[in-house]
């Protein structure tokens, strides 16, 4: 054995296992979920299960050299600018934690690189859970909706957490349906549409077909329409269109998001629901809810920039929002929102992390279907305050992107080669011959 191998010590199994548990936690033991099970801060706002076994597996993945050290690096520049922030800013020891493990931990997942033994089994138990709760979620939704709401109603008075359930009657109360769930809000749901229906397109890619894509197209587009986001319902028809991994049956997508634009037009409840939120923001003004008129404000000078090497620290750009005028409290676009917290630095290195490397990786690997549903991810879960506002928001969309990287090892090798740079390696045959280790020998 060369010094730049290693032997495994942690059981393959349990390997597995931990990783689909993890990443299921991550998405349905959310914020709202745990909030149903007890209401206390602590609780709520660190997703214990997920920070206890990410600990361990990053620990061991950094042991057996499968964690980049240029992901650790980054993440641990973001993480000072991020605690002098909080010092500057006279945060409290609570906020100091919640920086860490809800924005600065989740980023590790990024630089894993998982053996091919162990990425198929885990994007497959993950996606199999995955696909059970949307299509529990649909399930809630389309009777709710033709009953104009009344389990939400319930969901309400009984199961929802002061917010959402304040979030969820303002819409019912206005005449618009939006599907509220446990795991989250609309925005929050119609995130985990697309990220469904982008992990079913390349696991039919690549591995066992568990759910087909046309079916996989067809509970995303009910999805996005009971969430009711119009943004959401855009990117997902193009991804749906554009991004399906199968160009010789395009018409039966087409097809598809014709069936949808008809269920628009012409059932009556989906129709009405739709068309009501469009009158209700345009009669107040503005179809942003006053996001776009903040930020220009902030541009045309009217609240202090953010600070470039340190910020004010976690909710600082809250107060900032407030102060210009009172009539929203959150710019939402999570790139603004970072930049106030923990600077304009702090927020490029981040953004380096959770967008630019793994597109990078994507692009130079000429993985082009990985990266057109990646960025469109990418861009509609930075138009509103997930990333930001959401203790989970970062770890689930770093372990969704940890899935898209590996589920191809070429890029283990190339992410692993400063590890032994002056190693001379030998002649490889072709990638189809050969399966590499995540440390850059050959099996």
């Amino acid at each position: 054995m060369t010094d730049y191998e290693y032997e495994a010590w942690l059981p393959l199994n349990l390997e597995k296992y931990l990783l689909i548990v993890m990443g299921l936690a991550i998405f349905f033991y959310s914020m709202p979920a745990r909030s149903v099970i007890a209401s206390n801060s602590l609780n709520a706002y660190f997703n214990i299960f997920w920070i206890a076994v990410g600990s361990f597996l990053l620990l061991t993945y950094a042991m057996e050299k499968q964690l980049f050290p240029g992901i650790v690096i980054l993440a641990f520049c973001y993480w000072s600018l991020a605690f002098l922030s909080n010092i500057v800013g006279n945060q409290n020891l609570f906020t100091h934690f919640a920086t860490f493990f809800n924005s600065v931990f989740p980023l590790l997942l990024i630089g894993l690189c998982l053996k091919p033994e162990v990425i198929e089994p885990v994007a497959e138990g993950f996606l199999k859970g995955m696909n059970a709760m949307i299509i529990l979620m649909v399930c809630f939704g389309i009777p709710d909706i033709m009953t104009g709401g009344m389990i939400q109603e319930f969901m309400i008075s009984h199961v929802f957490d002061p917010d959402m359930a304040a979030l969820a009657e303002v819409n019912l109360a206005a005449g618009v349906y939006r599907l509220f769930f446990v795991f989250g809000h609309p925005l929050h749901l119609a995130w985990i549409f697309l990220l469904f229906f982008s992990l079913n397109v390349l696991n039919n890619r690549y591995y066992k077909v568990l759910l087909s894509t046309p079916r996989a197209a067809l509970i995303t587009l009910l999805g996005l329409v009971l969430c009711n986001s119009r943004t959401a319902l855009i990117i997902g028809t193009l991804m749906i269109l554009l991004l399906n991994g199968e160009r010789s049956r395009r018409w039966l997508y087409l097809t598809a998001v014709i069936a949808l634009a008809a269920a628009i037009l012409f059932v009556p409840v989906v129709r009405d629901n739709v068309a009501q939120r469009f009158i209700n923001e345009m009669q107040g003004d503005s179809i942003s809810g006053g996001r776009n008129e903040a930020v220009q404000m902030v541009f045309e000078g009217y609240a202090e920039p953010p600070g470039i090497i340190l910020g004010q620290g976690l909710g600082h750009s809250r107060q900032i929002a407030k102060a210009l005028g009172g009539f929203i409290n959150s710019f939402e676009y999570p790139i603004i929102m970072y930049a106030y917290d923990y600077s304009i630095t702090g927020t490029a290195i981040l953004y380096a992390i959770i967008l630019f490397i793994p597109l990078n990786i994507f692009i130079r690997e000429k993985r082009w279907l990985e990266a057109g549903l990646f960025l469109a991810l990418s861009l509609y879960m930075n138009g509103f305050n997930l990333l930001a506002d959401d203790p989970d928001g970062i770890a689930q969309l770093c372990y969704g992107a940890m899935l898209m990287i590996n589920m191809r090892r070429k890029h283990c090798p190339e992410m692993a080669s400063h590890l032994d740079e002056d190693h001379e390696s030998p002649e490889q045959p072709d990638d189809e011959e050969v399966e590499y280790n995540c440390i850059g020998s050959t099996a």
